[in-house]
C-alpha cells in the first residue's frame, strides 16, 4: 500500500537567503539518552532540558558555511537513508582551532545550525555527524584565506530536523 502524501506545498514569497550565521556542537549522546530527550514532531525536534548543555559555539563568517541533506533512496531495495554534510570555513591558523579540530577528529557531534532566514537545524541526531575532511592553509597570496576548511558528514534514518528558535537559545555550554 502506498504512502499517504501529508499536504500540498504552495508558492512562497522570494525573500530566502542563503548561509549559516552560527553552529553549535555537543559530543553525540548515548542512544538511550537522544530516545528520551530528543522529541521529532512532524520534522521539529524538541531537546529535553537535560540535553541542552554542552553545546558549543562557532561563528561563522558571512557566505563561508553550507548545510546540505542529501538522501539515498532505492527503489528496489525499499530504502531510504540521508546524509547531512556541512561545511564551514574558520579562519586564521591558531594553535586553539587546530586542537578543536584533533578533538573534533575523535568524536561524532550533533549539529545546531542557525542559518541566514533565522531557521534552526540539528543535523546528526541519531548517529551523529563526524569530520570527514580538515584542511588547513596558510593561503598563496596576500587576499588568499589562511585558515581551516572542515567538512562534516552523517548518516541518518531521517532528513535533518528543524527546531524552534527558543529551543535553539537554550542550547548552551
Amino acid at each position: 500500500m502506498p504512502c499517504a502524501l501529508i499536504g500540498s506545498i504552495t508558492q512562497g514569497c522570494h525573500d530566502s537567503i542563503g548561509g549559516i550565521k552560527e553552529i553549535k556542537l555537543k559530543a553525540i549522546q548515548p542512544m538511550a539518552t537522544v530516545a528520551a530527550n530528543f522529541t521529532v514532531t512532524s520534522g521539529e525536534v524538541t531537546i529535553a532540558s537535560g540535553s541542552r548543555s554542552s553545546w558549543y559555539t562557532y561563528y561563522i563568517e558571512k557566505e563561508t558555511a553550507v548545510l546540505a541533506d542529501h538522501s539515498h533512496i532505492s527503489i528496489q531495495n525499499g530504502t531510504v537513508h540521508y546524509e547531512p554534510k556541512l561545511k564551514i570555513i574558520l579562519q586564521k591558523l591558531r594553535a586553539q582551532i587546530r586542537n578543536e579540530i584533533e578533538i573534533l577528529g575523535l568524536t561524532a557531534v550533533q549539529i545546531a545550525i542557525k542559518d541566514y532566514n533565522d531557521n534552526h537545524w540539528l543535523a546528526g541526531k541519531n548517529n551523529g555527524m563526524n569530520l570527514s575532511c580538515a584542511n588547513g592553509t596558510t593561503g598563496l597570496e596576500r587576499e588568499s584565506r589562511s585558515g581551516y576548511e572542515l567538512i562534516f558528514s552523517g548518516m541518518e534514518p531521517e532528513p535533518i530536523c528543524s527546531m524552534s528558535t527558543a529551543v535553539y537559545d537554550t542550547l548552551v555550554t
